[in-house]
């Protein structure tokens, strides 16, 4: 029932299309459930771990994409306060106060530093970012990951055309038979945004 397979790389792939069986016991007393189909398709996955070295290229692409807008951001503030005049009251007064003599604000320069500095703070985020996959992995192993629950989104009417019976009495022959739910992994992977 895995929906992952292990490679030996240790990268982890989905599965194509595989079959999942939910075994629902019956209602007490013989009752027929009055639930909908659609109520009951959902099935329960935990994050049993999480690759540390995906971790740390997400990280290193979205904390480039944020620092990216930081600066231009900061960008779009310099041109507005260069173009209001601002920066140049600041140089002047900076100049008249005598703290700098000649001093100039340059924007080249400014934002190079930042760049810099930027790319330094992207590194070490993706980095506390891929220790913290290993620090949840321990946790996962210890006291178990984080529980999802995914629901199929696919109405009961889509289901009508489908030559598989949706309840079957169980194969083992012993007991009280068990209804017995089939159905496809795709629209869970479609519901989940997998």
């Amino acid at each position: 029932m895995a929906a992952l397979e292990q490679r030996e790389d240790g990268r982890a792939t989905f599965l194509p299309r595989q079959t999942v069986r939910v075994e629902v016991a019956p209602p007490p007393d013989g009752q027929r459930s009055t639930a909908p189909v659609a109520a009951t398709r959902s099935t329960r996955a935990v994050v049993a771990k999480v690759g540390p070295w995906s971790v740390f290229k997400l990280s290193l692409i979205y904390s480039f994409i944020g620092m990216l807008a930081v600066l231009g951001g900061l960008a779009i503030l310099y041109a507005v306060l260069g173009a209001t005049g601002v920066l140049a009251d600041i140089e002047k007064l900076v100049n008249t106060v005598g703290v700098g003599h000649h001093f100039h604000f340059q924007g080249g320069w400014i934002f190079s530093h930042l760049f810099a500095y930027g790319l330094i703070i992207v590194v070490v985020v993706s980095f506390l970012g891929a220790v913290l996959a290993f620090l949840y992995n321990a946790i996962a192993d210890l006291f178990g990951g984080i529980v999802l629950t995914l629901e199929s989104a696919e109405r009961p009417a889509a289901h009508k055309g489908s030559s598989r019976p949706a309840v079957r009495p169980s194969e083992n022959g012993h007991g009280k038979p068990r209804r017995v739910m089939v159905w496809d992994r795709k629209p869970l992977r479609d519901a989940a945004g997998i």
